[in-house]
């Protein structure tokens, strides 16, 4: 199964394409071979794969697209019409500001009758699209595997490329749009590149908050109008999406989506709500209470879920590593594989996710309130520090441990502040800004695997961030509270014990445990590290004690836990790679 996105190759001298080209992207046979194919593949919503082809070429979208009908008035067009055609009027009257104003998840590509492509993302990434050039030749797809299997893209690594996939901000800023492939560009969000003919390529990013009208109501009316936005919001996703499973944790931002999803489902299609719980008969702490609270309250279906025993958080399934742009850093990923597997058995279409709230409902709204502490709170936080230490910070631009010779010959642009971009200002005219939260939420692709539900992130959509772009910090702490647009929307809606809610558990109960456990497994793999050359790359005699650490005595420390299992699912990253994918 090929994962969802658009599809393309084309020779720009207009000689026949390479069947072998042809099937490395598993593109559709034809005879005889043209010089141009484009495809949009999503084998779970193939109403969501829209193409236009005319005398003025042809146009692809993959993905969600919002508000059509009152983007086609704004364009003087007829409603009804085809989302491409709507779409392909988009792209040329906004042209790279088409991200900024056609609204929801989606890919674009249009090619023009003399040859020349159009690449675009939305300003939240769907699915990846990268693409390699070899003199007259194009490929496009959304991973980096299908793309390496074309002979002229090849499999060579660029480190710098490969390096910003394993980086913090520092380092993927230094990336920029290198992939862990030599030949393979990606686009970043809200990105436009465009491929002339002659095979210049031209790189333009959209401006997505350049007009914010700064808000002048009251923080009820601000809360109102989030509301009536939000409701609106999971219309659109329940409408493309007839049964919902909302991840649930009893916390303030799922609780909001899940009171939101509840109202706007449809007869016969109530949503499920699904909760990360620890083990049976582990007696870890969980929000299973809390969640179920919710569900009951609003009258839904609610699934607790726990990996099995013998899932393996240091070795990613194959399909994940098909799937993704390089190696993954989701320190959960047997736990969203878990969640899939329930939500697909309950029969949902769609998961539903809270994360990046912060960004808008439930952003803190006064940081600095105790900026400067009593005596009796500096007294308290002396002694918490005594009894509890802080970790130590990790000062390295890296989620994984590297190998000596790589940290020893790092660029310093690794290491050097990143440069405050314009789309993260904060506060700028006392407004909100486009917060550094919500561009990292932009990043995350939605499809974790071939064929896996989509995890939708409303607290992402354009239109939400827009309008708490233009709320002042003065009006969201008007009250002396925190978070309060989301407490106010739940007030009565939801049961005060999850409305006032102050702080949760971890996502994953158990993870600690799981790490300990399956540490002296991980610890077996590293002589096949080793043969295949991992540790050009990461350093596996730091791996290899690490892992006997925690297979001996567990940790308590997340920053160790995290650099450990990163750096193993890395390795296997690597030797799948070297193996030959």
């Amino acid at each position: 199964m090929r994962k969802s996105g658009i599809y393309a190759l084309a020779d720009r001298g207009g000689a026949p394409l390479d069947r072998a080209d042809v099937d490395a992207l598993g593109l559709t046979p034809r005879e005889p071979i043209p010089a141009q194919m484009f495809e949009a593949v999503d084998p779970r919503a193939p109403g969501q794969l829209f193409r236009l082809d005319d005398a003025d070429g042809t146009t692809l979208v993959s993905g969600e697209l919002a508000d059509l009908p009152a983007l086609a008035g704004r364009l003087g067009m007829a409603a009804g019409l085809p989302p491409a055609q709507v779409a392909r009027a988009a792209l040329e009257r906004f042209g790279v500001q088409l991200p900024a104003e056609l609204i929801g998840e989606w890919s674009l590509l249009h090619c023009d009758p003399d040859g020349g492509i159009t690449l675009v993302q939305s300003a939240a990434r769907r699915d990846p699209i990268l693409y390699a050039l070899s003199g007259r030749k194009i490929a496009v797809a959304p991973t980096i595997a299908s793309l390496a299997r074309i002979s002229w893209v090849g499999t060579e690594i660029d480190p710098v490329g490969l390096l910003g996939k394993l980086g913090r901000p520092s380092a993927r800023a230094q990336a920029d749009d290198r992939t862990m492939v030599a030949r393979v560009r990606q686009l970043l969000p809200g990105e436009t590149v465009h491929i002339a003919p002659d095979g210049s390529i031209r790189r333009q990013r959209a401006r997505l908050f350049d007009v914010i009208p700064q808000w002048r109501g009251t923080l009820a009316d601000a809360a109102a109008e989030a509301e009536e936005l939000l409701l609106h919001v999971l219309a659109d996703h329940t409408a493309r999406s007839p049964r919902i499973a909302g991840l649930l944790s009893g916390g303030l931002d799922s609780s909001l989506l899940a009171w939101a999803a509840a109202q706007s489902a449809g007869e016969g299609s109530r949503p499920i709500f699904v909760t990360s719980v620890s083990p049976t008969r582990t007696g870890i702490p969980d929000e299973s209470a809390e969640a179920r609270l919710v569900a009951d309250y609003l009258g839904c279906e609610w699934l607790p879920v726990a990996p099995p025993e013998d899932a393996n958080p240091y070795r990613p399934a194959e399909s994940l590593l098909h799937g993704d742009v390089g190696p993954s850093l989701s320190n959960r990923q047997e736990v969203t594989l878990s969640i899939q597997h329930a939500a697909q058995a309950a029969g949902a279409t769609a998961l539903m996710n809270g994360t990046y709230g912060e960004s808008s409902f439930t952003l803190l709204s006064h940081p600095g309130r105790f900026a400067t502490p009593s005596p009796l709170r500096r007294l308290a936080r002396s002694l918490r520090s005594m009894l509890n230490p802080p970790e130590p910070l990790n000062h390295s631009p890296f989620h994984v441990r590297l190998a000596k010779h790589r940290m020893d010959n790092l660029d310093p642009a690794f290491l050097a502040p990143v440069p405050q971009d314009p789309l993260d200002a904060v506060r700028r005219d006392g407004r909100l800004g486009y917060l550094a939260g919500a561009r990292k939420g932009m990043m995350l692709a939605n499809e974790v695997q071939p064929g896996a539900l989509r995890m939708l992130f409303p607290y992402r959509d354009m239109r939400l961030l827009r309008l708490f772009a233009g709320f002042p910090r003065s009006v969201l702490a008007e009250t002396g509270g925190d978070r309060e647009p989301a407490r106010m929307i739940l007030d009565g809606r939801l049961p005060d014990a999850i409305r006032l809610r102050r702080s949760g558990l971890p996502a994953s109960p158990g993870h600690m445990a799981r790490l300990k456990r399956h540490a002296p497994a991980a610890h077996a793999r590293i002589a096949a590290f080793r043969k295949a050359g991992v540790d050009d790359w990461l350093d596996l005699d730091w791996l290899d004690t690490a892992l006997m650490q925690l297979a001996a005595s567990g940790t308590n420390s997340v920053i160790f836990a995290n650099e450990v299992q990163l750096t193993s699912m890395t390795a296997e990253f690597l030797l799948w790679w070297n193996s030959g994918h």
